[in-house]
């Protein structure tokens, strides 16, 4: 990855995040530290412990309950693992 392209994925990360923080804890605690732990490994460039961490991430969606949060956060997913 490119820097500019490290930054703007380094954001996306954390305006998700900052989403989910908006969630009571017991929906977006395990989300949001599999989401943290991408975006770190985002940074370092390292694309097998990302695509874990997504995977980790995308198992637990079933936490949460807003129905369109949810939606957001599996396409950011998605978007990331490809």
């Amino acid at each position: 990855m490119n820097e500019p392209g490290i930054a703007k994925d380094l954001d996306a990360f954390d305006s998700m995040l900052a989403e989910l923080h908006q969630l009571p804890s017991d929906q977006s605690a395990l989300i949001i530290e599999h989401l943290q732990g991408a975006r770190n490994y985002v940074a370092g460039s390292m694309p097998a412990e990302l695509a874990f961490n997504l995977n980790l991430a995308k198992a637990a969606l079933d936490n949460i309950s807003d129905s369109g949060i949810k939606d957001r956060v599996r396409r950011f997913i998605d978007h990331y693992r490809h």
